[in-house]
């Protein structure tokens, strides 16, 4: 017999393991919905199960050698359907793109949307492609972020779910799992993902991308458990991101035409992603902050630890710091980039904000 292993995920001990014992006791639910946060490796781990159940291996499951395997692996597998969020009129090209991306790295899927959909149509696609015999012995459909489905695509996806096709196996993963309906998380097994320790992050990056350690052990903890996160700071100018967000927290000092110079400079600069990622980097640095103020905190608790100095200044140059309206404000703040909102004004508005939340010593 075949033995099942989910290796080249990173981390997830308890999802693989389910997996693995459902692989071997050959009782694979028709559906699952993986849960959990975003870049844990949930898509990843739909690619590698769907790997093992395909693989033509009579030892070792997935083989990553054999045709199916490597098939599954470029997303090529005629038994393989794989749905992500989308705008209505989705090129051909521009679907490549994000299907390559997944391809080459399933935590790197590209997303150059703003508020994509899975709508109706892909649906009735799913439907249409049941009735039709797959090429092998079973069929995968992967649905990514799965909550964005229209609510006939959720009611369209709950007909497929109540009459499951023979031999065809469903994923979902979401980590929004208020957003589904009762009805469609009734149908599926929920196997939950929790975020990825700092080593795993580490160990990874150092192996397969040859980051140095000092780096790699400060985009692990940038990451907060998730290597997708981690991915992105290693591919993006992220010190030069950081140096804006703490800039900005000393801007609001400054007079009210500087802060609106800065707001045009730095919106000109950047497009909403990274305007989201400097709102990040914001969101970490009180985090680090209200460590701090705490007192009695470790070095090894930070995750700015290369910035310690500076945080310390940081504190102590403020009477006072309300972090609950610090926390919720960057949060609003960070929503409202995705709408249609001049970019420059969001930022002099928070700027403004950030009056109520530090008070200077006198």
């Amino acid at each position: 017999m075949a033995t099942n292993k989910l290796d080249a995920v990173i981390g997830q001990q308890r999802p693989r393991y389910i997996l693995q014992r459902a692989l071997e006791n050959e009782r694979v639910p028709h559906a699952y919905l993986f849960y959990g946060p975003m870049g844990v490796g949930k898509e990843a781990l739909a690619l590698e199960f769907t790997k093992a159940l395909f693989c033509q291996s009579q030892e070792e499951r997935p083989c990553q050698t054999c045709s199916s395997c490597r098939q599954v692996s470029t997303l090529s597998n005629p038994d393989l359907i794989y749905f992500f969020p989308s705008p209505k009129d989705l090129k051909v090209e521009d679907e490549r793109a994000v299907l390559q991306s997944i391809a080459e790295n399933p935590y790197a899927r590209e997303k150059p949307w703003s508020n994509p959909t899975l709508g109706i149509d892909r649906i009735r696609y799913l439907r249409k492609a049941c009735t039709i015999k797959s090429v092998g012995k079973y069929r995968m459909i992967i649905i990514a972020e799965a909550e964005k489905m229209t609510a006939a695509a959720s009611n369209a996806l709950l007909k497929i779910l109540e009459e499951p096709p023979e031999n065809t196996f469903i994923i979902l993963t979401t980590d929004k799992l208020n957003m589904l309906l009762s009805t469609i998380l009734s149908r599926c097994q929920i196997i939950q993902f929790g975020l990825i320790a700092d080593a795993e992050i580490e160990k990874r990056l150092i192996e397969k991308y040859q980051v140095d350690a000092e780096r790699a052990r400060l985009l692990s903890r940038l990451s907060q458990g998730s290597y997708s996160r981690a991915l992105e700071w290693l591919d993006d100018e992220f010190e030069e991101k950081r140096q804006v967000a703490i800039t900005l927290l000393r801007a609001f000092v400054k007079d009210f035409q500087t802060r609106i110079d800065m707001a045009e400079e730095i919106t000109k600069k950047y497009d909403k992603k990274a305007m989201k990622e400097i709102f990040s980097l914001i969101l970490i640095w009180f985090r680090d902050a209200f460590l701090l103020y705490q007192g009695g905190v470790q070095s090894q608790q930070l995750i700015n630890v290369d910035r310690e100095d500076i945080l310390h200044r940081f504190v102590h140059a403020f009477e006072t710091i309300d972090f609950d309206r610090a926390f919720t404000s960057i949060e609003h703040y960070t929503q409202l980039i995705d709408r249609n909102v001049h970019q420059a004004l969001l930022l002099v508005c928070f700027l403004i904000r950030l009056e109520t939340v530090l008070e200077m010593k006198r």
